[in-house]
This record gives C-alpha cells, structure tokens and sequence, in this order.
C-alpha cells in the first residue's frame, strides 16, 4: 500500500510510452522546451504544496513511503512531473488534428470564470480564491505577458477540456482511496464526485502555466 502513490504517477507517465508502442506516429512532448516549462512550473506549485501541505490538505501515510523534500511526500513532487509531461504530449498531438471550430466551445473558459466565480462569493474560502485568482493572473499572463493567447485558441480548449476530465478520472482515484485528505476549514464542499471542485481550478491552472511556457519559449 505505501506504494500505491508512487505505482499511480508510474501509471501517468508510461502512458505516452504506451500509446507509442500501439501508434508510433504519437509525438512524444521529450526536449529542451518542454523540460524547462515542466520545470518552471513544477517549482512554483511544489513551492505552494510545501506551503500549504499538513495545512489545508494531508498525505494518507498508508499509502506514500514516508521520503519527504521539506513537508512534501516524494510522491507528489514526481506527479507535477509525471501530469505534464503526459498532458504536454497530448496537446502536441492536438496541434496536428484536423478539426472544425465550434464556437460554443469558447464559452468554457468563461463558463470556468463564472462558476468559480459564485462559488468564491459564496463561500470565501482561502483553496479557491487562491486559485481563482491564479487563474485571472494567467489569462492576464496569456494575453498581455506571453502574448500565446491560448485561451482563445480552439485545440487549447478542447486540451482543457480532455484535462477536466482526466481530473475527473484520476482526482476520483486519489480522492476516493483517501490518498489525499482535505481540511474541511479551508474547502468549499463543493464536490464532484468525491473531488473538491477547487482542485479541478488547480489542476487545470497548473497545465495552464505549463502550456504558456511552453509556447513562449
């Protein structure tokens, strides 16, 4: 059992290995660029997990091998790395789909800003402001900064979206097997599932940052 988080991230990151050996015209998201992205970005949401760890969220000891950096299990360092490497490679073989604009899609970036929104007004609580507000700084990053402009972008898009619902998949996992414990103090209560809904805003922001890094570079 003090395996299984560790044995999840191996699970994430061979999947783009996995879907080469049955497709090996798979574009693999492995150079310069992306080492950088996923390293900038890492450091900052490790940063805020060292922060915040034994705070406002808990590691279920039964299930990590106890080797910490600071507070952070090992576990949950590899898995920022594990997460976007695997979503990187996705996106890149977006970029190479033939597909049609659907301009209903565009509303998903405002429809994220409208539902996190009310939630922040209702509820105040310190997990989703966070990162709400993270969440308006990228856009202001995307546009104004980076000048990717990737929240209008059509295949971006439709990559977040495949990114909510990956949340929903493998968020369920950690969630329902109770490898990750929440303070009930600083949650909305607000779930999907078993998931709170603050952390599809933060896994959706974290992918955010790396996909604008990336693209900037």
């Amino acid at each position: 059992m003090k395996l299984e988080y560790l044995i999840f991230n191996l699970v994430i990151f061979i999947s783009p290995f996995v879907a080469y050996l049955f497709y090996p015209k798979v574009i693999f998201a492995l150079n310069i660029k992306t080492l950088i992205s996923i390293s900038l970005s890492s450091f900052i949401f490790v940063l805020h997990d060292i922060l915040v760890t034994n705070k406002w969220w808990y590691f279920n000891k039964k299930y990590i091998l106890g080797f910490r950096i600071f507070n952070l299990p090992i576990e949950e360092i590899i898995f920022f790395f594990s997460v976007s490497l695997s979503c990187l490679t996705i996106y890149l073989n977006l970029l190479f789909l033939k597909t049609n604009t659907n301009q209903y899609l565009f509303l998903f970036p405002f429809i994220i800003f409208i539902v996190y929104f009310y939630i922040c007004l209702k509820y105040n609580k310190p997990y989703i402001k966070t990162f709400f507000i993270f969440y308006l700084f990228l856009i202001f990053f995307d546009f104004f900064i980076a000048k990717t402009r990737l929240i209008v972008n059509f295949k971006f898009i439709i990559f977040l979206i495949i990114v909510f619902l990956l949340t929903l998949i493998f968020n369920y996992y950690l969630t329902k097997r109770q490898i990750v414990l929440y303070n009930k103090k600083i949650i909305t209560g607000v779930k999907i599932l078993t998931i709170p809904i603050e952390d599809f805003l933060y896994g959706l922001t974290f992918i955010y940052l790396v996909t604008i890094i990336y693209h900037f570079l």
